[in-house]
């Protein structure tokens, strides 16, 4: 199977699991419907001329995005946190301020709630999510979202056009992210002072730091930089600026409108430890098993979303408790396929071991869990090591 990034035909298998669930996102009602949740297969393999990783088993057709889904991440201060500096950046590279912005991919308006109040107020602001919950067509800040998705049909929608188009964690969900990328470019408009932001996760921060747990269905589709630059000539934009946030996670791209033909970019991947990664995944996994096994308290992860719904499924969810969540929507429910209750952090057992999925949570969850007698915190921390966590950082 070729690349779909740069049509080469070399790749490196990183990860195979014959059932995993198509949606982390979404927890069921009960513990029967959680463990017959709807699966696939997931083979991740990553380009060897690009970088580019993506799931060659990725069905497009099992997947359904309604009001049951749910990303919301906005409940914890950290991750608010994060996305106010990302909506700074979009103001910083606003270039009109009587515009249409466009989020594509808003969920539930989680980062318009934030962006809005910081744009001028001539720019109109728009949403488009199929797992929109509320009126269609009505939004926080006098925003518009709509229960949909935005292509050139629904595109009409707006008045003048988009000069300005947000999609954060959405092109990692999509299978041909180059025809994503080129639907955009013909809904933008075609002036220099056009903008596309995106955020995505960054394939090589997976890689070099062994993080098993971020590989999974619903992201069919992970970047490298130089596989970003190689799409984006594509599709016709220009790459503007490529960081990493979020401690590495993810990618802030930025790009333009293509005004003229460009030559190719050279293609220089980051390639460090993509062939020894599958083979050091199942000396990771034993590692965490041993890790549960050999706890004399009950294991609880904290996150019943991608992380915590791979590390468990990785596990079949032997010897764990339970997931803590502060999503007040995914308490009472329970984890896809390992059937995992997911508590409040009120409802967290005094003397229990909590496993935290995500590091940039750490001091945010020790201020959490205070009060709780006996309470062991452990971070999954780079290379998988679960690792004791000895310093709370003073409440600011």
């Amino acid at each position: 199977m070729a690349c779909p990034i740069c049509e080469t035909t070399n790749y490196t298998r990183l990860d195979y699991r014959a059932r995993v669930p198509i949606l982390q996102n979404r927890v069921w009602p009960t513990v029967e419907a959680a463990k017959a949740a709807p699966s696939g297969v997931l083979d991740m393999v990553k380009c060897d001329t690009c970088g580019f990783a993506w799931n060659q088993a990725f069905d497009e057709s099992l997947m359904k995005y309604d009001p049951d889904y749910d990303n919301d991440q906005a409940q914890s201060g950290a991750f608010r946190s994060h996305m106010a500096s990302m909506a700074d950046r979009v103001v910083a590279g606003l270039t009109n301020r009587a515009a249409n912005l466009v989020e594509i991919g808003c969920g539930q308006a989680a980062f318009i709630e934030v962006l809005a109040p910081k744009l001028p107020e001539e720019m109109s602001l728009f949403g488009f999510d199929p797992s929109w919950r509320g009126k269609d067509g009505a939004g926080p800040h006098h925003s518009k979202i709509y229960c949909r998705y935005f292509e050139p049909d629904t595109a009409s929608l707006l008045p003048s056009g988009a000069q300005f188009i947000v999609a954060r964690h959405t092109i990692e969900h999509i299978s041909d992210p180059v025809a994503f990328l080129r639907a955009i470019r013909g809904m933008i408009l075609n002036t220099d002072g056009a903008r596309l932001f995106l955020e995505t996760p960054d394939i090589d921060w997976v890689v070099s730091n062994l993080q098993v747990q971020d590989i999974f269905y619903e992201h069919c589709s992970i970047f490298s930089r130089s596989s970003f630059v190689v799409a984006l000539q594509r599709a016709g934009f220009d790459l503007v600026s490529i960081e990493n946030v979020f401690g590495g996670q993810y990618f802030w791209v930025e790009a333009k409108p293509t005004l003229q033909s460009a030559s190719v970019a050279n293609i220089n991947p980051h390639q460090e430890g993509a062939g020894e990664f599958e083979s050091r995944v199942g000396s990771i996994v034993n590692s965490w098993r041993s890790f549960v096994k050999k706890s004399d308290r009950p294991v609880y992860l904290w996150g019943a979303a991608s992380k915590g719904v791979t590390f468990a499924l990785l596990l079949g969810g032997d010897g764990l408790a339970g997931v803590v969540d502060i999503n007040q929507k995914k308490i009472g429910k329970f984890l896809p396929i390992t059937g995992l209750p997911v508590i409040s952090v009120d409802d967290l057992p005094d003397g229990s071991s909590v496993v935290i999925m995500n590091p940039n949570y750490t001091d945010e969850i020790a201020k959490m869990t205070l009060g709780k007698d006996g309470l062991s915190l452990f971070v999954l921390s780079n290379q998988g090591v679960i690792s004791p966590v000895s310093v709370i950082s003073p409440v600011t």
